[in-house]
C-alpha cells in the first residue's frame, strides 16, 4: 500500500485503488463502468510497471491539479466540494481518453472537463486505467 502525499495546497492524493480514506468508500461501485475501471486498477498496480506508473501519476497530477482544484471548488456549491475518486484511462501516448467520476457532480465534472484535455506521462500500455482519489486536509 502506498503513502499519500500531502500537496503544499492542503490537498492529499493517491492513486492506487489500496488507499481507504475514512468516510470514503472504496468499495465496488454500483456504476458498472466504473466497477470494470476499478477492476483494471487492481491488476495494474499489482505489477511492478504499474506501482512505478501510480508514483509517476501521483506527482505528475500533485504538480498540475492543485490550482485547477481550487478553480473548479469556487465554481461549485460547497456540498460538493468533498473526497471524490476520479478513475482516468490514458492512451498509448498519455493522452487523457476517459475520466469516470466517484461521485459525480458539478465539481467533479469541472475537474474531468479539464482533463480531457491534458496528457501525462505514457503509460506501460495502452488504455491504461488508473484510479486518483483527492482528498482535503487543513
Amino acid at each position: 500500500m502506498r503513502v499519500p502525499r500531502k500537496s503544499r495546497f492542503g490537498i492529499l492524493t493517491t492513486c492506487t485503488a489500496l488507499l481507504a480514506i475514512p468516510g470514503f468508500s472504496q468499495g465496488p461501485s454500483n456504476d458498472p463502468a466504473i466497477r470494470k475501471a476499478q477492476e483494471q486498477v487492481e491488476h495494474n498496480i499489482h505489477t511492478r510497471e504499474g506501482k512505478m506508473y501510480d508514483g509517476t501519476i501521483g506527482k505528475e497530477f500533485e504538480e498540475k491539479y492543485p490550482p485547477i482544484i481550487r478553480s473548479c471548488g469556487r465554481q461549485t456549491p460547497a456540498e460538493e466540494r468533498k473526497p471524490f475518486t476520479l478513475y482516468v484511462q490514458y492512451a498509448e501516448d498519455g493522452k487523457v481518453e476517459a475520466v469516470l467520476l466517484d461521485p459525480a457532480n458539478s465539481f467533479t465534472a469541472c475537474i474531468r472537463g479539464i482533463l480531457l484535455k491534458d496528457a501525462f506521462s505514457k503509460p506501460p500500455a495502452k488504455d491504461y486505467w488508473v484510479q486518483v482519489t483527492v482528498d482535503f486536509r487543513k
